[in-house]
C-alpha cells in the first residue's frame, strides 16, 4: 500500500474535489433515470427504424457503463472527504486494482464514439438500399451492435499492450502514466472520429434531399426516403451534440495531458476533472433521444393533419399536376 502525498491529500479533501463529486453524482443518477425512460420510449411504436433503434439503445448502454464506472471516483472523494479517520494515509489505488474499473471506463468511451461509427453505417444503408434495409429490420442494427462491442471492450486491452502496470493512482478513472502514449493516440482517434461523423451525415442527408426530389411520382421509394431523411437528420442532430462534447474532451485533454509538465499539480487536476466532458454526452444521450422522438412524432402528426384538412378541388390538383410536370 502507498500513501498519497501532501499535495495528492489536498486534492482528496479539496472543496473543489467534493463540489466536482456531488455534480457527477447528479450527473450519474439523470443518466440512469433518462436511460431507463428513453429505453421506454425506444420500445413504443414509432417512425425510428428497428436497426437504428437498436444501436440508439447501444449507445444508451455505453453511456451507462462508462458511468457506473467513472462514479468510483466521487465515492472515493466522499469516502476520504466524509469517513476517512486516518488522517496520516490516504491510499492511493493500484493500477492493477484498478484494470476492470479502467476497461469498463475505456470500453464507455470507445464504445460511444464507434457507435455513432455504427449509426452512420446504418444511416447509409438505409439510403442506398432503402428497399432491403425495410425487410432486414433489426438486423443490421444487432450485427452493427456486435461489430461495435468487440472493439469497444477490447479497446483498454490494445492502449496497455505490452506495458507494466506498477504503479499507483489517486482515481481508478485515471490512466497510468505508463500508458500516457498511447492514451494520447486513442485522444486522437476519438478526434479524428468525431469529425468524420458529422461530415458523412451532413452528406447523408444531403444525398436523401436529392434522392427524395428525383422520386417525386414513385409513392414506396419517396416514402422511405422521406422517412429515411428525417431519421437521418435525427441522428445528425445527435452526432452534433455527441461531438460538442466529445470534442470537448478529446482536444482539451489531449492538449492538458501534453502540456502536463508545464502546469502546477493543484491546477491541472482541478482544471483536468471538468474539461473531462464524456459524463456530459452521457447524461445528454437520453434527453436528446426523447426530444428526438417526441420531435418526429410530431412532424408525422403535422404531415397527416395537413393532408386530411388540406381540401383540393380537382382543377387545382390538374393545375398542380401540370405544375410539377413542367
Amino acid at each position: 500500500m502507498l500513501c498519497a502525498s501532501e499535495i495528492q491529500v489536498q486534492l482528496y479533501t479539496s472543496p473543489f474535489q467534493l463540489i466536482y463529486s456531488c455534480v457527477q453524482t447528479i450527473l450519474f443518477l439523470s443518466t440512469i433515470i433518462g436511460s431507463l425512460m428513453a429505453i421506454i420510449e425506444l420500445s413504443k411504436k414509432s417512425t425510428i427504424p428497428d436497426s437504428t433503434r437498436v444501436l440508439l439503445v447501444g449507445a444508451l448502454f455505453f453511456a451507462n457503463a462508462h458511468e457506473l464506472a467513472y462514479f468510483s471516483s466521487p465515492l472515493r472523494v466522499f469516502q476520504y472527504t466524509l469517513f476517512h479517520t486516518n488522517t496520516s494515509c490516504y491510499p492511493l489505488a493500484s493500477t492493477l486494482e484498478c484494470i476492470p474499473t479502467t476497461t469498463v471506463l475505456a470500453m464507455g468511451i470507445s464504445g460511444n464514439m464507434l457507435i455513432q461509427s455504427a449509426l452512420s453505417v446504418d444511416r447509409l444503408l438505409a439510403t442506398v438500399f432503402p428497399i432491403s434495409y425495410s425487410r432486414m429490420r433489426a438486423l443490421p442494427g444487432f450485427v452493427l451492435l456486435f461489430m461495435v462491442l468487440i472493439p469497444a471492450f477490447l479497446s483498454y486491452s490494445w492502449i496497455r499492450l505490452d506495458t507494466v502496470l506498477d504503479d499507483y493512482q489517486m482515481f481508478c478513472s485515471q490512466w497510468s502514466a505508463n500508458i500516457s502514449a498511447r492514451a494520447n493516440v486513442f485522444l486522437e482517434i476519438c478526434s479524428y472520429l468525431t469529425v468524420a461523423h458529422i461530415i458523412i451525415n451532413v452528406l447523408i442527408v444531403l444525398r436523401n434531399r436529392s434522392i427524395e426530389m428525383k422520386c417525386r411520382f414513385n409513392v414506396q421509394q419517396r416514402y422511405l426516403t422521406s422517412e429515411t431523411l428525417k431519421t437521418t437528420q435525427t441522428i445528425c442532430y445527435l452526432s452534433i451534440a455527441q461531438f460538442l462534447a466529445m470534442g470537448l474532451y478529446s482536444v482539451g485533454v489531449l492538449l492538458m495531458r501534453k502540456n502536463q509538465k508545464n502546469i502546477p499539480t493543484l491546477v491541472y487536476f482541478n482544471v483536468i476533472v471538468w474539461v473531462y466532458a464524456p459524463p456530459y454526452a452521457c447524461v445528454s444521450l437520453a434527453p436528446l433521444i426523447l426530444y428526438s422522438l417526441w420531435n418526429l412524432k410530431k412532424q408525422r402528426q403535422i404531415r397527416i393533419q395537413s393532408i386530411t384538412l388540406k381540401k383540393e378541388s380537382q382543377d387545382d390538383h390538374i393545375r398542380k399536376l401540370q405544375l410539377s410536370w413542367g
